[in-house]
């Protein structure tokens, strides 16, 4: 025979539940962008997930492992810090 639960883990479940509910209204949905090389070449990416790092990554391993900062639209911007809209990139090393 199951027995119910006590009241203190139903009060601490409902308390979850509405926390849940609260924070998934929070979040925005994913958007998809576009992310535009030097050369012209986009790439899909997404605001405020993708880097340029992660973007650098898929052109060439050796690139990232000499770039020390990215331009996008122009301006300087970490490599780190996700993209938030449709973006130029360029990279630049120690060269």
């Amino acid at each position: 025979m199951a027995s119910a639960l006590p009241a203190y883990i139903e009060e601490r479940m409902g308390k979850w539940d509405s926390l849940l509910e609260k924070s998934s209204a929070v979040v925005p949905a994913q958007k998809e962008i576009t992310i535009t090389l030097k050369d012209g070449k986009q790439l899909p990416a997404v605001a405020n997930v993708t880097t340029p790092m992660e973007i650098c990554k898929q052109l060439s391993n050796s690139l990232a492992k000499n770039v020390i900062v990215a331009h996008v639209n122009g301006k300087p911007w970490d490599l780190l810090r996700p993209f938030e809209d449709d973006a130029t990139v360029e990279y630049f090393d120690f060269n």
